[in-house]
């Protein structure tokens, strides 16, 4: 099966300012809110809500085909690497209530099933980064 898939890692944590979330990596995230910042929708107005955790993100591998999730992943924890200033980084987050996310977004037209092999949970697990997915079927390009 073919497969478009796209990964981001996401990263929130209640205690660090966006700023500081940011200085973990080797370049600028794509998005970055800060604790305590008013809410601001895409179409810039400002809301009254509050954010409740700093977060950053990065796109880190663009929409492309893949037959399987395993290239994907090991794609993304080989760019994670080479973005972290120090591998420990994360699990200091996760202590402190930090979140480190992969997002994957699937895109298929067909129906979905696979599987992780245990060697990219392995890495996974060394870097404490957690997976979610969110599957698009009957997508069209």
């Amino acid at each position: 099966m073919n497969y478009s898939i796209s990964i981001s890692l996401q990263v929130w944590d209640p205690h660090f300012t966006g700023d500081q979330l940011e200085a973990l990596f080797n370049r600028a995230s794509d998005v970055k809110h800060t604790v305590g910042e008013n809410i601001v929708r895409g179409d810039g107005k400002r809301l009254p809500s509050k954010y409740v955790d700093s977060y950053v993100c990065y796109d880190i591998v663009p929409l492309q085909n893949f037959t399987d999730l395993y290239e994907p992943l090991k794609e993304a924890n080989g760019v994670v690497l080479n973005m972290l200033k120090e591998k420990k980084s994360f699990f200091e987050l996760k202590k402190e209530k930090g979140r480190i996310v992969y997002y994957c977004a699937i895109y298929t037209k067909e129906h979905v099933a696979f599987s992780i092999p245990s060697e990219i949970s392995k890495e996974l697990s060394d870097l404490g980064i957690d997976v979610g997915i969110e599957v698009f079927q009957e997508y069209t390009e």
